[in-house]
């Protein structure tokens, strides 16, 4: 394997993980002129990516003096993009225990994922396939009969809503009959708010519509009206 990193250049966040969900975060700040320190132990995975001109460290996240290393006293914010839930957990731990002044990004595998690493603090939670997953869907609905813009409010509705339901179920989440419970009373919830957006908004269509042909009528009325 290469050699532990020798970090030179601080910079305001740091990666933990190059991955595939690591790699993603990489590139936006790259793209945006943010530079981003980060630290992989998939031998294999540097070189490969190094390929493509980014600079990544081999090292194990995991380890204290590898953390000091790579200047996470100076960094704002930690990215944890670790994909093994208990190696991101053990890391979201070690952070928060020895530089509690450091904001957590957190990848999350899951729902029980995400809420044992609300447990221990954490709010900025991103789960795993959640924003392909509501794409797809959009896409899905637009298939289905769905104006676009009428796919794209439902998925934003939705995403709106589980992520408040996250957090509205996270006291309930070790209670499985409670959980089940609310649940389905989110669910209905979610149902009912849907039903209400398509209404509403199908009947503004059908008004604008309206409104539009009346004008276009007046229009042709008046243009008549003024004809030689």
């Amino acid at each position: 394997p290469p050699p532990l990193a020798t970090f030179t250049d601080k910079s305001p966040v740091l990666i933990l993980g190059f991955g595939r969900f690591g790699q993603m975060v990489g590139r936006v700040l790259s793209a945006n002129g943010f530079a981003a320190t980060v630290i992989d132990h998939d031998a294999a995975q540097i070189d490969f990516v190094s390929k493509f001109g980014f600079k990544v460290y081999y090292g194990d996240a995991a380890r204290l003096d590898l953390l000091r290393a790579a200047g996470i006293d100076q960094v704002q914010m930690v990215v944890v993009a670790i994909e093994e839930v208990e190696q991101n957990l053990f890391i979201v731990d070690l952070i928060k225990k020895h530089f509690p002044h450091v904001q957590i990004l957190a990848r999350a595998r899951n729902r029980t994922h995400a809420y044992e690493l609300m447990s221990r603090g954490v709010t900025d939670i991103f789960r795993d396939t959640f924003g392909s997953a509501m794409d797809m869907s959009a896409e899905l609905l637009v298939k289905l009969g769905f104006r676009r813009y009428q796919a794209m409010r439902a998925g934003y509705i939705f995403r709106r809503h589980d992520e408040m339901a996250l957090r509205d179920m996270f006291p309930l989440w070790q209670d499985e009959k409670s959980y089940i419970s609310r649940s389905k009373q989110i669910r209905q919830q979610l149902e009912y708010a849907l039903t209400q957006d398509r209404e509403r908004n199908s009947d503004q269509h059908a008004q604008a519509w309206h409104s539009s042909q009346a004008s276009s009528n007046n229009d042709s009325n008046n243009g008549g009206s003024k004809a030689i």
